[in-house]
């Protein structure tokens, strides 16, 4: 739940952009923005997220929101953040909200969001909602966002209700908690009205509990905002915040050896693109410099110019005069007379005047020659004073060497590429096959160069074949909503045993094999009583048919009872098994009674013979 410092900032946000005077809430972190509290990349995220969801994490993205939703809402308990922290707000991270075990609204929301961003729900399926109630506070919860229709859950939505008919109920959001009766009426609402949505958006509220338990989840999916209408809390949508994309971008000038690394974190499944390009750079070489001269006619050359290269003349003088470029053939034209009277013919280029500058971008490899003509006189006229005569070759670096590396979280290179053409983007894109930290590297062999270097997170949308409502979603929904729908009373659990052979000899095994009703996985001990007295304790877990079983060696002569106990938990009663008994004897002592048979039976055939010989004699 979302106190007064929260509304606050919802209402006076414009005001602190531009306040001078600091603002600061009691928080985890010093942003003010939720945004940055969702973090799928926090460790303990993570670890809770693989020990949970279904693998792949993207082949199953309802199966684990379900997942994850009831885990949070089982999870973590409500409190208040004076109580926790003493003060009236305290926006928690995902992994503080973890190792407590608490948290109010918003906590459970930026857990919630980021559990489902680890388990690999796209960003843009999934988000943090806050907003006023119809009560007059501020509450947080979740928005989801899947491909519709989902088919499959909204039988088992409707059979659910059925079982709350005419019931008085418990239902609570967030710190709002109210009791109310189940009548016809509201059934019939709830199942005419169908989903309630946000453009598409469907809340999920891990706050919400009906008798204690969370509200189910086939419920949200079909019924949506209609649930908190139904329940007495309207809300009203009004700020939403998504994790920020990922993105690392570098622009900057690498000098030879030096490098460019990053750190990226990821989940197994992240598809991170990447793309870099060196630019191109204008180098220039310095052809001919003369700094005061006096001149009226006269050349330089010849300049060997590539094809592409520039050739670029720059002078500052007292009078005007014009520079001409010419080409090897342009040049022998000129001058094949031997006497030079008039400025040239044929000619790439000129620009005339007392301070300027001429190019020429060669359009193939050639000699170049600058001719400088005194305007307009030539040879006839006072030789103007050149202050500064440069010459230049301009051209573009297009080579260069940089080699790039992305080095996984076990330090094994899963790509090795390098950048060799300038202007030319190289691409390095990888799918992380495990959750850790991937380093990326860019490291130049060569010349200098300017690197720009993007690497940001792919999103994988949702594909409508893996978001509908699987057999998995459906049974457990189906196991979930039998148990919610009962009273806050306590399930009536029962548990039978059987021990053989009921008669064994010293050193001989037993198998106690036995059930618990209604079948789960649960704790059971088993008391042993020996026939001394003395009692031994064995657990054993049963397994989801909720049978157990146990290989007993009885080492002592007597009557051993055993029996079973389940201590019970905040669903099931306490129960215990009736007591069996077995007898265990040595070898002599189990034989005796055969033997006593057999001597018997022996002592009565010698006695009908010896009466038979006596009738035969008397004959």
């Amino acid at each position: 739940m979302l106190f007064k410092k929260i509304a606050l900032v919802l209402l006076f946000s414009t005001f602190l952009l531009f306040s001078s005077a600091s603002y600061v809430l009691a928080h985890d972190l010093q942003s003010n923005d939720l945004s940055d509290y969702i973090r799928p990349y926090d460790s303990d995220v993570i670890q809770l997220a693989e020990s949970i969801g279904l693998k792949p994490f993207l082949s199953y993205p309802l199966e684990n929101t379900e997942i994850a939703y009831y885990w949070v809402s089982r999870n973590i308990r409500y409190m208040y953040d004076r109580d926790r922290w003493g003060v009236e707000e305290y926006w928690q991270l995902p992994g503080t909200t973890v190792r407590l075990g608490t948290g109010d609204c918003e906590d459970q929301a930026i857990l919630l969001v980021s559990l489902l961003r680890a388990l690999k729900l796209p960003r843009n399926n999934v988000r943090v909602v806050v907003g006023p109630t119809g009560l007059g506070t501020y509450h947080a919860w979740v928005e989801i966002k899947l491909p519709f229709p989902i088919y499959g859950l909204e039988k088992i939505a409707a059979s659910s209700l059925e079982l709350l008919r005419d019931k008085r109920v418990t239902i609570s959001i967030g710190e709002v908690s109210s009791e109310i009766n189940v009548t016809d009426n509201i059934i019939n609402s709830i199942k005419t009205s169908g989903l309630r949505q946000n453009d598409g958006w469907i809340p999920l509220d891990p706050t919400a509990k009906i008798l204690g338990y969370p509200i189910p989840f086939s419920w949200w999916l079909t019924y949506g905002y209609n649930i908190y209408i139904w329940f007495g809390c309207r809300v009203t949508p009004q700020l939403t915040f998504q994790d920020k994309a990922r993105m690392w971008v570098e622009n900057r000038e690498l000098g030879r050896g030096e490098s460019i690394s990053f750190d990226v974190p990821c989940l197994s499944g992240d598809k991170i693109i990447g793309v870099a390009k060196a630019t191109n750079v204008w180098k220039t070489q310095i052809l001919e410099r003369i700094q005061g001269m006096e001149r009226n006619v006269g050349y330089s050359g010849p300049f060997y110019i590539s094809a592409g290269e520039k050739i670029k003349v720059e002078w500052v003088s007292d009078r005007a005069f014009s520079v001409y470029i010419l080409t090897e053939s342009q040049f022998r034209s000129w001058t094949a007379g031997g006497i030079i009277v008039t400025a040239p013919g044929s000619y790439c280029i000129m620009n005339t005047g007392t301070e300027g500058a001429v190019e020429y971008i060669a359009k193939y490899s050639d000699n170049f020659y600058v001719v400088l003509w005194l305007y307009p006189l030539g040879y006839w006229g006072v030789p103007a004073k050149v202050y500064d005569w440069r010459i230049s070759k301009v051209w573009q670096e297009t080579i260069c060497n940089v080699q790039v590396s992305v080095i996984d979280p076990l330090g094994t290179q899963i790509i090795s590429t390098s950048i060799t053409q300038r202007e030319v983007e190289t691409h390095f894109d990888f799918t992380a096959e495990r959750n850790g930290v991937y380093k990326v590297m860019l490291k130049n062999m060569g010349e200098p160069a300017l690197i720009y270097v993007r690497l940001e997170e792919y999103p994988i949308p949702i594909v409508p074949e893996t978001a509908g409502a699987s057999e998995i979603l459906i049974r457990r929904e189906q196991e979930y909503l039998s148990k919610i729908t009962e009273d806050i009373g306590k399930v009536s659990t029962s548990i039978t045993i059987s021990v053989e052979p009921g008669e064994v000899l010293v050193g001989e095994e037993v198998i106690v094999k036995g059930y618990i009703g209604p079948l789960m996985n649960a704790t059971i001990a088993l008391i042993i009583t020996k026939p001394d007295g003395a009692e031994k304790t064995l657990t054993v877990t049963s397994n989801n048919n909720g049978s157990f079983s146990l290989k007993i060696k009885l080492d002592r002569e007597g009557t051993w009872a055993f029996v079973a106990s389940y201590s019970g938990d905040f669903i099931h009663e306490a129960a215990q098994s009736a007591q069996i008994q077995v007898e265990v004897k040595i070898l002599f002592a189990k034989l005796l009674p055969y033997l006593m048979a057999a001597i018997i039976a022996a002592t009565a055939i010698i006695a009908s013979i010896i009466i038979m010989r006596r009738m035969l004699k008397a004959k």
